[in-house]
């Protein structure tokens, strides 16, 4: 075994450990790429190894492409958007509310855009016991859009 087909078998090594620790499907061309030049090499000599190497990458990488688009990871659903909470009342720092969410109390904003409510003691700021629905998150508090309700003069 020549000196250039421990350095294949080594990058190979150190390529697949790579790639179990950063999760990249590009890192795998590159391995099988060094495994075939290995082999080569051990059938024709040390003289087609570079070349095969070098070959094989670049013949690897749009396959590594397609199998990185092939299995990507699904975002997953927030299954909290569209849920209807009820506001509490002013939460601990200004400009947020405070709701009763899963069993639990939540810090919550009100989207900016959103509407004026009648009732609310200020513009943009629903009353306690008013409905709103979850739109979004930020960290660990919940983005709300209030609900209108219906009055006796709206129907």
């Amino acid at each position: 075994m020549s000196i250039l087909q421990w350095v294949f078998l080594v990058l190979a090594i150190g390529t697949a450990l790579a790639e179990l620790h950063f999760g990249t499907v590009y890192l795998i061309g590159v391995v099988i790429a060094a495994l075939i030049a290995l082999v080569v090499g051990f059938g024709f000599g040390t003289a087609p190894d570079v070349i095969v190497f070098v070959v094989v990458c670049i013949a690897l990488m749009p396959v590594a492409a397609l199998l990185r688009r092939r299995f990507q990871h699904p975002v997953l659903a927030d299954f909290d958007l569209g849920q209807t909470v009820t506001i509490l009342g002013p939460g601990q720092s200004p400009g947020t509310v405070r709701v009763e969410y899963r069993g639990a109390r939540w810090d919550a904003m009100i989207d900016p855009l959103a509407p004026d409510m009648p009732g609310s003691s200020a513009p943009g700021s629903p009353a306690p016991g008013q409905a709103a629905m979850i739109t979004g998150r930020d960290g660990n508090r919940l983005l709300l859009t209030p609900i209108p309700t219906l009055t006796s003069g709206d129907a």
